[in-house]
């Protein structure tokens, strides 16, 4: 029973932090199913995922209520970010535990460096060819205006949906830094990323369900933890100083990328 309990603090921590960072938490989540669970990695990305699906919702509800959210640009995301999510999930079924550790670990130690360096240069925005612009008024008096290019939105999206089935996160570790790159201001970009989670983490966890890889229990108890700290999380985000808020993205993405490599390669 103490397990459960320590698992609804947990699960409340990663909401919250989740959150404030515009991913869905499975960088934190799959470490701690499988670290302090004892769940195999691939039980613990899809229990993460359908977790997620939970955390993101409760995030989204409350950035559209400050209007922080670029809805049409979302839009774009969501439709090849949620076929990349299921075309990764399906890969989970023959791709080792090692192999998925070690791309996770990977990719969040990149997207890390793109966030704390805060050097756009690191990921080619894709400017190029048709475009729209969007214009978002949040409560906070700010009014932003961007130009968005339907090929980095579709190209990044689908990466996103695809490393966020294979690594058991809503994809919001690639949809943050390419938002960011593409020129929308950070606090933005998480609560645009939040939206998108949320599409995205659906598809994932759909086939992760087919493929029997969520654990109910773990589930319940992690979506209703997530859903509350997120509610918190979301509410505080916006007092964050925007260079802070990058600084923590990618001090928070770098920790857990090295610690997952490190745990991997000491077995």
């Amino acid at each position: 029973m103490l397990e459960y309990w320590a698992a609804l603090v947990i699960a409340i921590g990663i909401g919250f932090v989740a959150s404030i960072l515009g991913v869905g938490g499975g960088f934190l989540m799959v470490p701690a199913f499988t670290l302090l669970f004892n769940l195999d990695q691939k039980t613990a990305i899809g229990t993460s995922l359908a977790v997620i699906v939970a955390t993101s919702l409760s995030g989204t509800i409350a950035y559209s209520r400050q209007g922080r959210i670029f809805y049409r640009a979302a839009l774009v995301v969501v439709i090849p970010g949620a076929i990349g999510a299921v075309l990764g999930g399906i890969s989970t079924a023959f791709l080792s535990a090692t192999v998925l550790a070690f791309i996770f670990s990977g990719v969040v130690i990149f997207f890390a460096l793109v966030m704390v360096t805060g050097d756009r240069t690191l990921i080619v925005p894709l400017k190029y060819g048709p475009y729209f612009k969007e214009t978002c008024n949040d409560l906070f008096s700010q009014c932003i205006g961007m130009r968005m290019y339907y090929l980095h939105l579709i190209l990044w999206g689908f990466a996103s949906g695809v490393i966020g089935a294979v690594c058991g996160q809503g994809g919001g570790v690639i949809n943050v830094p390419s938002l960011f790159i593409l020129g929308m201001p950070i606090h933005f970009a998480v609560a645009t990323s939040t939206c998108i989670i949320f599409f995205t983490s659906l598809a994932g966890a759909s086939v992760h369900l087919l493929l029997g890889h969520i654990t109910p229990l773990f589930f319940v108890i992690f979506a209703a933890g997530g859903f509350a700290g997120a509610q918190i999380g979301s509410r505080m985000a916006p007092g964050i100083p925007a260079t802070s808020l990058k600084k923590i993205i990618g001090l928070v993405f770098l920790l857990i990328g090295v610690s997952v490599a490190v745990k991997t390669m000491t077995g």
